[in-house]
């Protein structure tokens, strides 16, 4: 996955240290993670988006910082793509099948999206199955997307989105998993 200029500072355009710090929060967030694959790929979330954010990384190592925001970048969408997989019990028919259906689509279509919305599909149909759609799971969602769309308005909503991401992934890493 390729990262492209814009998204150079863990998805903003200049680097910031409450960015940085806010990114490691997710690193915090991460221990409450009760599947132990989930919580080690948060880990390595929350510190690739402190090294990714961080203007000294930048500045003094700023190849540490590229790798940084690609590993960033794929921590978030990769879990996404091999959900099935990380699962305490892991459904390898599941993945196989959306596997061959985002095979059959790339061949048509030359694109690599979809495979992220099968992801976000089964997460959405395990938490539903789990009975784990709780009033505090779907404000955060919101909250996260809201944050998300707005966040290039203030300095300070890219840093509330960190807090809030990290809460939702908690919720939702928790939810799948029964």
């Amino acid at each position: 996955m390729e990262v492209y200029k814009y998204e150079k500072y863990g998805g903003v355009s200049y680097p910031s240290y409450q960015h940085s710090f806010t990114g490691l929060l997710i690193v915090f967030y991460g221990y409450f993670i009760k599947n132990e694959k989930l919580k080690f790929i948060t880990y390595i979330n929350g510190l690739s988006s402190f090294l990714a954010h961080n203007p000294f990384i930048s500045n003094k190592l700023p190849y540490l910082q590229k790798k940084s925001q690609y590993i960033d970048k794929n921590s978030i969408f990769t879990t996404f793509y091999l959900l099935p997989l990380l699962l305490k019990n892991p459904e390898p028919g599941i993945f196989l099948f959306y596997y061959f259906i985002h095979s059959i689509i790339k061949t048509l279509v030359n694109t690599d999206k979809q495979k992220y919305i099968f992801g976000v599909i089964y997460s959405i149909y395990k938490i539903y199955k789990n009975n784990k759609f709780t009033r505090k799971l779907i404000f955060f969602i919101c909250l996260s997307v809201l944050l998300k769309i707005t966040e290039k308005k203030s300095i300070y909503i890219h840093s509330l989105w960190h807090i809030s991401a990290g809460i939702t992934n908690m919720l939702i890493c928790n939810s799948l998993d029964i």
